[in-house]
């Protein structure tokens, strides 16, 4: 987690856990809304550092005197507490649905396609759309999915009951997978092919003319 700790004093901005004495400029980003430009951010990995933090922002606050309060605050202080394990979450739940959405279409096009639906001539349906550039582990593993490669796939199960749940998806998931089936091609240019079968030529006209003087002779 990372903290933030800034105060609001007569219309101005200061970081309260830096000792810099400068006012900050709000600023607003387009995407992500308001934000103060130079905020610095303190990580943070236990309650322990968390309250050192914010005591030593706190007391650097401006306060004065009142008849209530010999110590009264007289500004507003903003704290913001980020969890970055949101944003890590989100990212590794996008991989694995567009992981997940490139077996099963791979998989759709593999398996024989049923009577009435669009067919390839070797009676396979049809290929779809397979959606590599969902993320970025598709679009790497793009060659070892769908390409000239044989792809192993390991999935790790567990027998207690509290992860039933979990179990059940991940062979779910492996079943898909399985159900992939790559054909491979040969990988060279179009031109090399030509230039094997002109030597290939050349070489068989070679051997009728040199069998054709032994008969002559």
């Amino acid at each position: 987690m990372s903290l933030s700790c800034v105060e609001v004093y007569n219309e101005t901005v200061r970081d309260l856990l830096t000792r810099r004495p400068e006012s900050l400029r709000a600023r607003e980003h387009p995407q992500t809304g308001p934000y103060v430009q130079g905020l610095g951010m303190h990580l943070v990995s236990c309650a322990a550092e968390l309250r050192s933090l914010l005591a030593r922002g706190m007391s650097r606050r401006q306060v004065g005197a009142t008849q209530l309060n010999g110590a009264s605050s007289r500004s507003h202080a903003l704290v913001t507490l980020s969890r970055r394990r949101l944003k890590e979450a989100a990212c590794i739940n996008r991989s694995l649905v567009a992981l997940g959405n490139v077996i099963s279409a791979l998989g759709e096009s593999s398996c024989p396609a049923p009577s009435g639906s669009e067919r390839t001539g070797d009676g396979r349906r049809r290929r779809t759309f397979v959606s590599y550039r969902g993320s970025v582990l598709t679009w790497l593993l793009k060659d070892s999915l769908g390409g000239n490669s044989k792809t192993v796939m390991v999935s790790t199960v567990s027998p207690a009951s509290t992860c039933y749940s979990d179990t059940l998806s991940t062979l779910r998931f492996a079943d898909r997978a399985r159900a992939i089936v790559n054909r491979p091609v040969v990988n060279e240019e179009p031109g090399s092919r030509v230039v094997m079968e002109l030597r290939a030529e050349v070489n068989r006209l070679r051997s009728l003319l040199a069998l054709n003087k032994v008969w002559r002779q």
